[in-house]
């Protein structure tokens, strides 16, 4: 094993920014977006206002939680200059810094801004000395709680899922330009959020300002409470609306996107606060709805006329229980109604319940086809008070599924169940029957088949333990199409691995689960693993003495609706399951656009604080690899692209007890919500640097010995150009404490080099 005592610190340090207006004209990008129905006019003077170093007026810059903001209305044809005013509401904004912002077509203060600048006096310069179109995208500076801006007579309802928006009326101008590039699915919603990273959007909940006009809603469960509210996420606020007891001078407009402002870690405005998580849904509307602004709340243009359909939906051919969608894009006059409809069994057509939209795009979807499903047809009509047109027929093809059912893979953590998982949605009659399943074990019998919820895997519970691999064959199992598994041999192997608690999850327990070829997947809990305690979701192994712990990181998710940057995959070393233990850990955040490092930290004694040691180093799963070696008392932590060549992070000296736990595990760095980190390539024991010792060359062969170390894989690897990256595998060696060699006959006119890799 090469170990490579360099480390390659990628972090960057942000730079300073020019204080001139920066300008970056992309002319594919705007090709694109007048192609999507976006039209940009001319590039506008925009100022985006957040907490973003350098103080003042400065160029975009690069490095900043909201810069993909900036990007996109750069990309959109706009000249950007960023602005990061005075933290505190008594320090008030300087004439000449009111005249500088006024030179500008409009203003955007973004989510990554200090809500208690806001506050009166401060607060209401914004209101009433900013003469220009201000977007603000912060509940937080809008409300009235504290005297803020008041353009809404309410507070700010949190939430943590991303939830779609339910748009006004299509017959508002600026309700039907601005969404109008979303094809609305089925019904008057738009999904505008990709999945979420921290804390989500927040909407407001109070009612706007007499005059304004709500564009646009969202209905969603608060955060840390089971109340479901509606709150405002797109509103505009004509010129003279009263706000804060003055009339406001220009078009204001509230709009809810980006990550949300917190004060408690892990969500601080200099971490995450502000971050674009829009969808290109999101993105589109966006850009129209600063357009709207740039116009002063009017509208740049409106569809007018008969209806027309523009594009047509097109016919689709897919797999089994994949989804078929069918889009249309129609033009017109608003009020317009885009209705779907599905051709019955005598050759009519009929409308479908519930999928209609008043939007001038629109998309119907079959989320789950099944061979009944194959040559059905739709089509869409489009109305408005001028006329009636209908679509073309577009037909669903569903490509009949022959290919016979595999087992892919088997793991087990334990010993005692086991997971076996196939290649499609499994016959649950089949799957369950244990008669189906057999070892290579003399004794060693199934007791029980279970299908697992995601219904292409079962679990497996064995008459007793097994240590060494073991075979399974199935043969009988069917999947879902009638195709069957056939005598179809599963090798299995027992990680040997036990899982706990530590600390004070929420929520309580964890699971674990094979899911992959020497691969297992941990979810769990867990506020951090960091400063006097640890909580989270532990799976280890109990060794005693001289060691090494590997591992590659494939990935690390969060649920459906949360992941916060900071959550953690983690190999670690600890004197015991004590949540205040001490011990030395390596751990990886989520790949971007989460935090994506790697870092390594120790606690010397039963109690301290965490230390981190040596430089924090870029991630990229599922190339993430972590290793812990301990020698006495000196512990070395590394990471590596490969698991091949490493290199160290950091290396400390503490006197932890002769027998640790050593093991990997999850920590969702939030109250709540769990994460799921997938590790594979895990191996705890013995320290497996192969030591050659001897190489020879006849005028025939070549052959090498090396120290093998039991019950550890060794793969002999050559390359005919030390500046290649590639190696090609040789052969596999089997260790068992002695020495092993292999041999091969010499290449003629060549040159190669020889490595020994242990897994």
């Amino acid at each position: 094993m090469k170990v490579d005592t360099q480390h390659i610190d990628s972090k960057q340090g942000q730079t300073g920014q020019s204080k001139a207006s920066s300008t970056l004209r992309l002319v594919p990008a705007i090709a694109a977006l007048l192609l999507a129905g976006i039209s940009t006019g001319r590039g506008a003077n925009i100022l985006w206002v957040s907490d973003a170093p350098p103080a003042g007026f400065s160029g975009p810059g690069t490095s900043y939680t909201d810069q993909a903001f900036v990007a996109l209305l750069q990309n959109a044809g706009h000249n950007v200059t960023r602005y990061n005013g005075p933290d505190a509401a008594t320090t008030l904004l300087t004439q000449a810094e009111i005249d500088a912002i006024n030179t500008n077509d409009c203003i955007i203060i973004g989510r990554a801004a200090a809500s208690g600048a806001w506050v009166v006096p401060q607060g209401a310069q914004w209101n009433t000395n900013v003469v220009k179109p201000l977007m603000c995208m912060s509940p937080y500076l809008v409300r009235t709680t504290g005297t803020r801006m008041s353009w809404f007579a309410g507070d700010v309802g949190p939430d943590d899922t991303p939830v779609p928006w339910t748009p006004g009326s299509a017959a508002n101008p600026v309700v039907d330009y601005v969404f109008g590039t979303v094809a609305m699915n089925g019904t008057n919603t738009a999904e505008l959020f990709q999945d979420p990273l921290d804390r989500n959007t927040s909407h407001i909940l109070g009612a706007p300002a007499a005059g304004s006009l709500v564009n646009a809603t969202a209905t969603f469960v608060q955060e840390g409470a089971a109340t479901i509210s509606t709150g405002n996420a797109l509103v505009l606020l004509p010129p003279g609306t009263i706000a804060g007891g003055a009339a406001l001078p220009a078009s204001r407009m509230y709009m809810s996107a980006g990550t949300r402002e917190s004060a408690t870690a892990p969500n601080t405005i200099g971490l995450s606060t502000g971050r674009e998580n829009l969808t290109p849904t999101g993105e589109r509307v966006f850009l129209r709805a600063v357009n709207v602004l740039i116009n002063n709340g009017v509208a740049p243009s409106t569809n007018a006329g008969p209806a027309t359909i523009i594009a047509q939906p097109a016919s689709t051919t897919v797999w089994p229980r994949s989804a078929a969608t069918f889009s249309i894009s129609a033009g017109g006059a608003a009020p317009r109604l885009i209705e779907w409809q599905r051709e019955s069994n005598d050759g009519s057509f009929t409308n479908i319940p519930g999928a209609f939209s008043a939007f001038a795009n629109a998309a119907y979807t079959l989320p789950s086809v099944s061979n009944a499903d194959n040559g059905a047809r739709f089509r869409a009509v489009v109305s408005n008070s001028f006329n009636i047109v209908t679509s073309d027929v577009a037909t669903v093809s569903v490509i009949l599924d022959v290919v016979p059912l595999q087992a892919q893979w088997g793991g087990s953590l334990n010993g005692t169940n086991v997971v076996i998982a196939f290649n499609n949605l499994l016959d649950a009659a089949s799957a369950i029957e244990t008669l189906n399943y057999f070892t290579d074990r003399a004794g060693l019998e199934v007791l029980q088949a279970v299908v697992r919820p995601d219904g292409r895997s079962v679990a497996l519970t064995l008459s007793d333990t097994f240590s060494a691999p073991i075979t399974v064959t199935v043969d009988g199992v069917k999947d879902v199409d009638g195709n069957t598994a056939s005598g179809q041999a599963v090798l299995v192997k027992n990680l040997g691995l036990t899982g706990v608690d530590v600390g004070a999850l929420n929520p309580v327990g964890g699971t674990e689960s094979p899911s992959g070829t020497n691969a297992y997947s941990v979810t769990g809990g867990g506020l951090d693993i960091a400063s006097t305690t640890d909580i989270m979701r532990f799976d280890y192994k109990t060794v005693t003495g001289d060691f090494e712990a590997v591992t590659r990181v494939q990935s690390l998710t969060g649920t459906f609706d949360h992941l916060e940057a900071v959550a953690k995959a983690v190999l670690i070393a600890r004197d015991g399951i004590a949540n205040n233990a001490p011990g030395v850990t390596v751990f990886a955040t989520p790949p971007s656009p989460g935090e994506e490092r790697v870092f390594a930290h120790y606690r010397a004694t039963a109690g301290a604080a965490t230390n981190l040691f040596g430089p924090s180093v870029s991630s990229r799963m599922p190339g993430t690899w972590l290793r812990i070696k301990r020698v006495g008392d000196q512990f070395t932590t590394y990471h590596s692209t490969n698991g091949v060549d490493w290199a160290a992070i950091g290396s400390t000296t503490i006197a932890l007890n002769p027998t640790l736990l050593v093991g990997v595990g999850v920590s969702s760095h939030r109250n709540g919500k769990t994460v799921t980190g997938t590790f594979s390539n895990l191996r705890i024991g013995a320290i497996i640097d192969p030591a050659t010792l001897s190489a020879s060359l006849t005028s025939t062969d070549f052959k090498v010995e090396f120290q093998s170390a039991n019950g550890v894989t060794y793969t002999a690897e050559y390359k005919q150009d030390l500046g290649s990256s590639t190696w090609t595998p040789l052969i596999t060696i089997s260790g068992d404490g002695t020495v092993k060699s292999f041999t091969e006959p010499k290449p003629l006119g060549l040159r190669r080099f020889y490595r020994v890799r242990a897994e």
